[in-house]
């Protein structure tokens, strides 16, 4: 990673960190039942809070306990067919778990988190498959 990369994504959670996280009203929680990865973070199954740091560009992911968590930059995304409810949607390659989107419904925002490193690695060596697209209900 180059050191102006490095620097960017530095900056980038700092601010979202001294920014804080939205409203806990626009925070999902949700359990997930596998050990899944977040950019190239393993995180293990669990219950999750799910929300956007006040730019709205920043996706935080952090264990229902607030003690473990991590940060990801995300796209705009597609809204999904059905636009009122409220899903992770996960990628899947053998068994391996890669967040892809996550959905609000009843505010009508999609995020999309980029393909990082591990994703696409293990997605060249899995074969027979193209990867699967798995989705979690979120309250």
């Amino acid at each position: 990673m180059t050191k102006t990369l490095r620097l960017f994504l530095s900056l980038a959670v700092t601010l979202a960190l001294a920014a804080g996280v939205s409203a806990q009203s626009s925070a999902l929680l949700v359990k997930i039942p596998f050990d899944f990865y977040v950019d190239n973070t393993v995180m293990t199954s669990g219950t999750y809070v799910v929300s956007l740091t006040d730019s709205g560009h920043v996706l935080q992911v952090s264990g229902k306990d607030r003690h473990s968590g991590v940060f990801s930059m995300t796209n705009p995304g597609s809204p999904p067919a059905a636009r009122n409810k409220n899903a992770l949607v996960f990628n899947r390659y053998g068994n391996q778990y890669f967040l892809s989107e996550v959905y609000w419904g009843e505010r009508g925002i999609t995020r999309q988190l980029l393909k990082r490193e591990a994703e696409i690695e293990i997605a060249k060596n899995v074969r027979g498959t193209r990867g699967t697209q798995i989705t979690a209900a979120a309250r």
